[in-house]
């Protein structure tokens, strides 16, 4: 049957407007930003001639507005999109019950309770982020939130004061300055309680929450009408302690009424649990009520399985929220490197960057260390470039290496999260590994594996999952200098080749893994190769967004951390 829980779907469902505010984010800052830069390039005789913020702020504060004006109404339109599938995704899951009770199925375009329950949540999350400019503000170390315009005159009011009185150096005195506006980034703000969150972050957990609302009350509106009288939690691996006790039990109405209203409840086994005042599916609750019929429907999971997710919880929710503030802590340093940049203070900006490096590398550690998938699209800063390896880059090619004898040619014919079985479209999941000498013996293959060209590199093959038969094959070499990761040739198994090719998919799997450790590394994702011929530069131009830069080889290119991460967010990679 139709799986409506699916949660890397629901998790998924912010990332364009979570993205939209990230961008939002770096365009703002850099106005402000290039403002004190500007100070810093002026000549002692118009220093002297500054007065306050009002000169700049007009020009200034329309730049930023503009700015906002502009994600806000490409926010609407995706929110929009966002719960007119999410409505259809509960209409397609109440089908089938429907169907199996021999009734017709309701949905919200021919139901009219279903259609007020769509259209009320759907407008109240949308009418939440028309107001959006009306909250936004930045919030310092030690003081106040206050607004976008309140914010830009204190930050250059003290920058003009610091030029004119010439108490210290102008960039040092401003690192601070610099350092916090980045740290705070633009922020959803509650001006009675003073409760703030970056905008992106506000975004994601209201998104999310009104569509666990909206499926929460379509699954239970759906389930009276085929004739449910009770509901069953779902459980996953890592909830919530206020949550974890009720998962996967099964309640009556009545009781789950009393749930959500905060009561003590009863289950229908006669377990009583105290009453908590996060609601199921509301809060960033991931939980879901399914419509039951009790005393005929079994639960899902026994009670040693629902023992075994406690315990599995009770590790694993703390290191969840150990790496969500990691990532929090990465982005911070992604803006601050940024803002540094976009100040003129390219001293800082470097400083940003190694310390950046470190955090890249410790996260990825964290991560295997405790069993968790590092989720590198939530580091992610628009306008973020790595400063020596792109200059670098765009300096000399990169690295002052010879032209090799092997080029890059694999065809890049699909992005998808694992394989695509070609003839049925069937996703066929994969994972990944060292190859071994054994792998490597591809006679009937187009380059020679077992080269003593390639000794010096690491070989990963690419299989399906439970199969050790070989998909795809790629060459990788560490430049820890250069902080990139040199793909050095990459290929696909003679059967997923031509026109009656086994899978699709192999070419963009097999350079998301070479993305993959490069982001593993503190490198950013920051990867490059050298195209076999010119025809095939413009095809990566295209199908990867590579650069083409030439330099120590004719065709080299660069995937750059922007571009790689947005290939590495389509993939579920698994590493054997």
């Amino acid at each position: 049957m139709n799986n409506l829980l699916d949660e890397k779907w629901l998790e998924a469902l912010p990332d364009k407007v979570a993205d939209n505010l990230i961008k939002q984010n770096a365009e703002v800052i850099t106005v402000i930003c290039e403002r004190i830069k500007y100070f810093g390039n002026l000549r002692p005789t118009e220093i002297t001639m500054l007065t306050n913020s009002l000169a700049f702020a007009g020009a200034d504060m329309k730049a930023i507005n503009k700015i906002i004006q502009k994600y806000t109404g490409l926010n609407k339109i995706e929110i929009k999109k966002i719960f007119e599938t999410a409505a259809n995704k509960n209409d397609a899951f109440a089908e089938q019950y429907y169907k199996y009770r021999g009734l017709a199925p309701q949905t919200h375009s021919n139901n009219e309770y279903l259609k007020n329950i769509y259209r009320s949540i759907a407008q109240s999350t949308i009418g939440s982020f028309e107001n959006l400019s009306d909250t936004y503000g930045f919030k310092f170390p030690g003081k106040k939130a206050m607004t976008l315009r309140k914010a830009y005159s204190q930050v250059i009011d003290k920058a003009i004061y610091e030029i004119q009185t010439g108490i210290t150096d102008y960039k040092t005195s401003l690192r601070q300055t610099v350092k916090q506006l980045a740290d705070s980034g633009i922020r959803t703000i509650n001006w009675e309680s003073g409760v703030s969150r970056r905008a992106d972050t506000a975004a994601r957990m209201n998104i999310l929450d009104g569509v666990r609302r909206l499926n929460q009350e379509m699954l239970l509106y759906n389930g009276e009408q085929f004739g449910s009288d009770g509901i069953e939690l779902s459980a996953h691996a890592i909830s919530a302690p206020d949550h974890v006790n009720v998962q996967g039990r099964q309640f009556s109405n009545a009781e789950f009424n009393k749930m959500q209203d905060g009561e003590n409840c009863t289950d229908i086994n006669g377990n009583t649990y105290d009453g908590f005042d996060r609601p199921i599916g509301e809060w960033n609750c991931k939980h879901f009520a399914f419509p039951i019929v009790i005393g005929i429907s079994q639960p899902v999971h026994t009670d040693e399985e629902l023992s075994r997710l406690k315990q599995n919880s009770a590790e694993k929710y703390d290191a969840t929220q150990e790496m969500r503030r990691r990532e929090t802590e990465i982005r911070k340093l992604k803006d601050r490197r940024m803002a540094f940049s976009a100040a003129g203070n390219e001293l800082d900006a470097k400083r940003t960057q190694r310390e950046l490096n470190t955090a890249l590398k410790d996260y990825g550690k964290f991560c295997k260390k405790n069993g968790l998938t590092p989720k590198y699209d939530r580091t992610e800063v628009n306008g973020y470039r790595r400063i020596s390896t792109v200059d670098k880059a765009l300096k000399n090619g990169i690295i002052n290496t010879a032209g090799e004898k092997m080029g890059i040619s694999v065809e890049i014919d699909k992005f998808t999260p694992c394989l695509v079985e070609a003839k049925s479209g069937k996703i066929v999941e994969t994972e990944y590994s060292l190859a071994s000498q054994s792998d490597l013996k591809t006679d009937d293959w187009n380059f020679n594996w077992s080269d003593n060209d390639l000794k010096k590199s690491e070989i990963y093959k690419l299989t399906l999952k439970g199969d050790n038969t070989v998909q795809g094959l790629i060459a990788l070499n560490d430049f820890k200098k250069d902080n990139a990761v040199y793909i050095k040739l990459v290929e696909s198994a003679p059967n997923n080749i031509g026109k009656t090719k086994m899978f699709e998919g192999v070419g963009g799997h097999l350079f998301a893994i070479a993305i993959q450790k490069s982001v593993e590394r503190g490198y950013g994702g920051f990867v490059f190769m050298d195209a076999k011929n010119i025809d095939l530069v413009d095809y990566y131009q295209q199908t990867l967004k590579a650069t083409h830069i030439g330099g120590a080889h004719p065709y080299r290119m660069f995937i750059d951390e922007d571009n790689a991460i947005k290939i590495l967010k389509t993939y579920t990679l698994e590493e054997k």
